[in-house]
């Protein structure tokens, strides 16, 4: 099977919390500086590690800066298929053209699409993609406004993503 997986990155790939009145300022040489600051659950290695074994592409989309997203995936040592940033499309998330986009350009031709998103924007890109959206509980998002979007699955911690895939 030809499988594909999206992720959102600030709060769902990496606990970016720490940088994020940096990141709003736009003060990117002072993020840079302080990458040391973003944390993740170290689950995501066995995921990945799983992911490729299972040959997925991988994908992320974010609303940050590509840049960003390149030296924060850099610093934790995550390797993936293919990025789509701020300025990669015209319309952004809850828009479906950054999602669509990421799957064009990774192959387009997949048996399973998958994104995973913290955040009511995240689902609504997936559902308007028609990809199966998967809600991840362990961002900074409002957990309420997440599962009222109605993602097709919700996960607590990030092994709980093989499962789904499996």
């Amino acid at each position: 099977m030809n499988n594909c997986i999206i992720f959102d990155l600030d709060q769902t790939l990496a606990d970016t919390s720490n940088l994020e009145i940096l990141r709003k300022q736009r003060q990117w040489n002072l993020v840079y500086d302080r990458l040391n600051q973003i944390q993740i659950d170290n689950d995501f290695y066995k995921v990945f590690e799983i992911l490729r074994f299972k040959e997925y592409k991988i994908g992320v989309v974010t609303n940050s800066p590509k840049k960003y997203c390149l030296k924060v995936l850099e610093y934790l040592k995550i390797d993936v298929d293919f990025i789509v940033g701020y300025h990669c499309t015209d319309l952004k998330k809850p828009n479906p053209d950054p999602v669509l986009f990421c799957i064009s350009q990774m192959g387009n031709k997949f048996d399973n699409i998958f994104g995973v998103g913290d955040g009511v924007n995240d689902i609504i890109s997936y559902k308007r993609s028609n990809i199966i959206s998967i809600g991840c509980l362990w961002g900074r998002s409002n957990n309420d406004k997440l599962i009222e979007s109605k993602p097709d699955y919700i996960v607590n911690r990030p092994i709980d993503l093989i499962e789904i895939i499996d």
